[in-house]
C-alpha cells in the first residue's frame, strides 16, 4: 500500500512537473478539431481530409498496408502499382513516420478517420517540442512556452502541407535539432542532434535534407555569433538605436502602406505580390542598420567588426551565388524582378550595410590615428 501511495505521488509530480507539456500538446489539437469542426471535416461534415495529392495518391499507400497487415500482402513488393514493383521505396519516401501507426490501428473502413487522428497527433506533437525548446533551450517560462507552442504548430506550413502528411515530421523534429545544435556548442553534447537528426530523415528523407541544410547554416551563425561576442550596448549606443529602430519601422510603414494602396487607387498591378513587401522590409532593415552605423551603435561594445564584415561578406555571395544560378530559368519578366530574385534583394542590402560599416569603421581609425 505504501509503495502503491509513493507511485501515485510519484505519478502526480510528474503531470505537475510536465503539465505545460501536456497544455502544448493539447491547445493545437483543441483548436484544429474546432476548425475541423467549423468546416465541416468528416465525421463533423461532409468533406474530408483527403484532399487532392492525399486523396489522389498516399491514401492508397495507406490502404496497401492495411492489406500487408490483414491479408498477408508483401510488404517488399506489389502487385497493385500498374505492372507491379517494389515497395520499400514508398514506405521510406511515404510510410516510415511512426506517427502512420495512428492510422494503421484504425480498421481499413475508417482510414480517413485515422488518417485525421494522425494529423492532429502531428499538431499536438509540434506544440510539445517546440515547447520543450522554448522552456528547455531558450529558459522560457512555462507559461509563455505554451503560448507560444501553438503558433508554430499553427503555422502555415503546417496548415497547408496536411495534403502532404509526410512533410510534416521535420517541423515536429526542428525544435528538437535547435536544441540539439544549442547543447552541442554550448555543452557538447550531441546525442540529441544526432537523434533528432536521424528522425528527420527517416521520417521523409526529403525535407531531412533541407533540415540538415538549416543545421549547417544555424551553426555557422552560432559560430560567427560567439566570435563576434555578446552585443552589449551602452547607453547612448541604446538611445541611437531606439532613433534607427523609428527609422527603419516608419520606413516599413510607408513602404507597404504604398505597395498595397497604390494597386487599388491606381491601374498598376505589381507582377508579383510577394516580391515587392520582401523588398520593402528589406529596404526597413537596410534603413535600420544604416542609421546605427552612422550613429556608431551597429555594433556592441564588445563585438568584433572584422567577424561581422566576415558574415556581411558572406550573406552577399551567398546570396548572389544562388541568385545568377536561377538567373537563367527566373531572372526578369517584362523589365521587373520576380520572385527568385529575392537572393539579388538580400546581396543587395548586405553590400549596402557592408559598405556602411566599412566605411564608418575607415572614419573611425583616421580619427585615432
Amino acid at each position: 500500500m505504501a509503495n502503491f501511495r509513493e507511485k501515485m505521488l510519484s505519478f502526480r509530480h510528474l503531470c505537475y512537473k510536465n503539465g505545460y507539456l501536456f497544455a502544448a500538446f493539447l491547445i493545437p489539437v483543441i483548436l484544429m478539431g474546432i476548425a475541423y469542426i467549423s468546416f465541416g471535416i468528416y465525421p463533423f461534415g461532409e468533406k474530408s481530409v483527403l484532399s487532392l495529392d492525399l486523396n489522389a495518391q498516399y491514401v492508397f499507400y495507406f490502404d496497401y498496408v492495411h492489406d500487408v497487415i490483414g491479408n498477408g500482402e508483401s510488404l517488399m513488393y506489389s502487385w497493385s502499382r500498374n505492372l507491379s514493383g517494389e515497395f520499400m521505396g514508398i514506405i521510406g519516401y511515404y510510410l516510415a513516420s511512426p506517427f502512420n501507426i495512428l492510422v494503421w490501428i484504425f480498421p481499413r473502413s475508417m482510414i480517413t478517420e485515422g488518417l485525421l487522428t494522425m494529423m492532429l497527433a502531428k499538431f499536438g506533437a509540434c506544440g510539445v517540442t517546440f515547447a520543450l525548446f522554448a522552456h528547455k533551450s531558450q529558459k522560457l517560462s512555462k507559461t509563455t512556452a505554451v503560448l507560444f507552442a501553438p503558433m508554430y504548430a499553427l503555422c502555415a506550413y503546417m496548415i497547408v502541407q496536411t495534403m502532404d502528411p509526410m512533410w510534416l515530421d521535420c517541423v515536429i523534429a526542428l525544435p528538437l535539432i535547435c536544441w540539439g545544435i544549442d547543447s552541442l556548442i554550448k555543452e557538447n553534447r550531441f546525442r540529441l542532434l544526432i537523434g533528432s537528426l536521424v528522425y528527420a530523415f527517416v521520417s521523409n528523407f526529403y525535407i531531412g535534407f533541407m533540415a540538415a541544410m538549416a543545421v549547417a547554416g544555424l551553426v555557422v551563425g552560432k559560430l560567427a555569433g560567439k566570435k563576434l561576442g555578446k552585443a552589449e550596448f551602452d547607453e547612448r549606443q541604446q538611445l541611437a538605436r531606439g532613433k534607427a529602430y523609428k527609422a527603419g519601422f516608419y520606413t516599413l510603414l510607408v513602404g507597404l502602406l504604398a505597395v498595397y494602396l497604390i494597386p487599388i487607387f491606381t491601374e498598376w498591378q505589381p507582377k508579383d505580390t510577394a516580391l515587392l513587401p520582401f523588398a520593402v522590409i528589406c529596404v526597413g532593415v537596410t534603413v535600420f542598420a544604416c542609421v546605427a552605423v552612422a550613429n556608431d551603435a551597429y555594433l556592441g561594445i564588445r563585438q568584433n567588426p572584422r567577424a561581422m564584415l566576415l558574415v556581411l561578406g558572406i550573406v552577399v555571395v551567398g546570396n548572389l551565388t544562388a541568385g545568377f544560378s536561377v538567373m537563367e530559368s527566373v531572372g526578369f519578366a517584362d523589365g521587373l524582378a520576380v520572385e527568385n530574385s529575392m537572393n539579388f534583394i538580400i546581396a543587395a542590402m548586405g553590400l549596402i550595410i557592408l559598405a556602411a560599416l566599412a566605411i564608418r569603421l575607415r572614419m573611425a581609425a583616421r580619427d585615432e590615428e
